[in-house]
């Protein structure tokens, strides 16, 4: 009768003379092989001890295991793939270049392959090149769609065509299908407005992007309910659009103290602005951005920013794929993701309220 160090030796040099497979693994650990393709497929289905999944990996690497994505789509009916939806050419090719799409984007990949799914990205625009019938042609188990602007005609038709042919779905910041994630825009703008009142700040302009994502108006929404609270007129928070209004408003004797802006793309050309103009950042205006990309550190003086939640959002959104893919049941199934306001160097107190602030100090001193 063979020993099982025998058997184990006769195992290692099949394995070494041939393909590996799961079930070769399965034999070198002694681990069932249920188990080691749980391990081995990334999807822990099958709970295991820590010191077991290491010892499944280990042996993998070191008999130069490699998994038949094919083979086992064949076996299993699934192909282990989720589709990233993203139209970022709805408003010119240059939208690839958009920190807040290409994070999300990666975030959404990062997040699909810790979940042990690969991505397929289309960003063919979804209403002329690319129709629902392409991506439900059996590639991909699920879609995350992100991006979606509102104000395309048919762009919610598109998404519920997508959704009638039964391949499950999640939307990141758009309102079409059943299952949504969003970030708290509208109390992230709002955290925005408390920021810079609780500064001193009384004229408040609002510089907003052509953008026509919900996310969009609803920072605008956030942004003045929280000014209306305070008791701030409305003829104290003027919205502009455009280079051309916001120099305008740079010129006139009623010009704001401080500008929330609905993106970061659009604080940078605030900054722009308001240096051909000569004024300083925050000495003599200060200045907030949404979204919290790499470039609101890195401008002078730093960008205050709302942080967008682009990882938990997308994580969020994988969450809730994956759940409707292993048929779980989701309790919620629009996830609403908070944010969280970043104090940089570019707000601060307005002139006039260090000026008074300086007097009343001073007259303190005195008494």
């Amino acid at each position: 009768m063979e020993s099982q160090d025998g058997k184990k030796k006769t195992d290692a040099r099949r394995v070494a003379d041939s393909t590996v497979t799961a079930k070769d693994i399965a034999a070198l650990t002694g681990v069932s092989t249920t188990t080691v393709s749980s391990i081995l497929s990334g999807r822990n289905v099958v709970r295991v001890a820590e010191a077991t999944r290491q010892l499944v990996l280990s042996t993998a690497q070191e008999k130069g295991y490699r998994r038949n994505q094919l083979a086992t789509a064949l076996r299993t009916g699934r192909t282990n793939t989720i589709g990233i939806v993203s139209p970022l050419t709805w408003s010119g090719v240059e939208d690839i270049r958009h920190t807040y799409l290409t994070k999300l984007l990666t975030a959404i990949s990062v997040a699909g392959s810790r979940a042990g799914m690969n991505a397929m990205t289309f960003i063919d625009s979804p209403f002329h090149d690319l129709r629902p019938d392409k991506v439900a042609d059996g590639r991909v188990e699920g879609v995350v769609l992100f991006g979606l602007p509102t104000h395309i005609e048919g762009s919610g038709d598109w998404v519920r065509e997508l959704e009638a042919m039964g391949l499950p779905l999640v939307e990141i910041g758009s309102r079409h299908s059943h299952y949504q994630v969003h970030a708290d825009n509208f109390g992230g703008a709002g955290l925005a407005a408390k920021h810079l009142i609780e500064l001193g700040h009384r004229r408040i302009g609002y510089f907003q992007s052509t953008d026509q994502r919900v996310s969009i108006k609803n920072r605008l929404d956030g942004f003045m309910t929280v000014l209306r609270e305070a008791g701030i007129p409305p003829e104290h928070t003027p919205v502009v659009e455009g280079g051309d209004e916001f120099q305008a408003l740079l010129r006139s004797p009623q010009r704001p103290t401080a500008f929330f802006c609905s993106t970061d793309r659009m604080a940078l050309l605030a900054y722009n602005y308001l240096r051909e103009a000569g004024l300083r950042v925050p000495e003599e205006i200060s200045v907030v951005g949404f979204d919290n990309s790499i470039v609101s550190e890195v401008v002078w003086p730093p960008l205050t920013s709302v942080d967008n939640p682009l990882t938990a959002m997308a994580e969020a959104a994988i969450s809730l794929l994956v759940s409707q893919l292993e048929k779980r049941e989701i309790p919620s199934p629009q996830l609403m993701i908070e944010t969280h306001l970043e104090v940089r160097g570019s707000t601060a107190p307005p002139r006039n309220h260090q000026s008074k602030s300086m007097r009343e100090e001073r007259d303190m001193n005195r008494s």
